[in-house]
C-alpha cells in the first residue's frame, strides 16, 4: 500500500495455501481495495493502483516472465530449491524488487535456510532474518504450548513451536 502502481505477488506451494492469504487479506483490507477477483486468478487491485496476485509453485515455470516489485513466498519450507532459484528469485531482479520469505524452519541446507542464515550474516547487509516462536503469538495460550512440548517429539516441538531449524527431514 505504500508503493503505488506496483506489481506484487503472494506465492505459496499450493493454490489452496495462497487462497488462505487471499481470504485473510480481503477480510482485513477491504477499504483499501479498488477491486478483487477470485476467478480465474486471485487478484486484488488497490486504490493506489498497485496489484497483488496470488499464485502457487505447482507449475513453477508459469511464474517466469514478469518482474515484481514485492514478492511474498509463504510456506517457503515447501517450495523447491529449483522453483526459488529458477522461477521466483529472477522475478525480483529487473524492478528491482524485494521479498518477504516466511515459513516453518524445516530443512537445514534448503534454500529457505540459506536465506535465513544470510539475514544473520553481516556480509549480506540487504538481508534480515526474524525468528518468531509460537509463544510470541499472544493468541496462543501458554498452556497449549506446554501441552505441545509434553506431547510432541522434541525435534517437532523445536521446529514447530520454537522456530528452530533442525538437521534432516522431520
Amino acid at each position: 500500500l505504500e508503493r503505488p502502481g506496483t506489481m506484487n505477488w503472494w506465492v505459496a506451494p499450493t493454490y489452496d495455501q495462497s487462497a488462505i492469504a487471499f481470504r485473510i487479506i480481503c477480510e482485513n483490507f477491504e477499504g483499501a481495495m479498488a477491486s478483487k477477483r477470485e476467478s480465474p486468478k486471485m487478484e486484488i487491485k488497490w486504490l493506489n493502483g498497485s496489484i497483488l496476485q496470488f499464485k502457487s509453485t505447482n507449475k513453477a515455470d508459469s511464474l517466469r516472465g514478469e518482474g515484481v516489485h514485492f514478492l511474498v513466498v509463504d510456506e517457503a519450507q515447501d517450495v523447491k530449491d529449483e522453483d526459488w532459484q529458477a522461477s521466483l528469485r529472477p522475478t525480483i531482479s529487473d524492478k528491482p524488487g524485494d521479498a518477504l520469505i516466511i515459513g516453518t524452519p524445516k530443512k537445514v541446507g534448503h534454500w529457505f535456510h540459506t536465506m535465513f542464515t544470510r539475514g544473520r550474516d553481516p556480509e549480506w547487509p540487504d538481508y534480515e532474518s526474524f525468528n518468531l516462536r509460537t509463544a510470541d503469538n499472544p493468541i496462543i495460550p501458554p498452556e497449549e504450548i506446554e501441552e505441545a512440548r509434553r506431547s510432541l517429539p522434541d525435534r517437532i516441538f523445536r521446529q514447530e513451536y520454537l522456530a528452530e531449524f533442525v538437521d534432516g527431514e522431520s
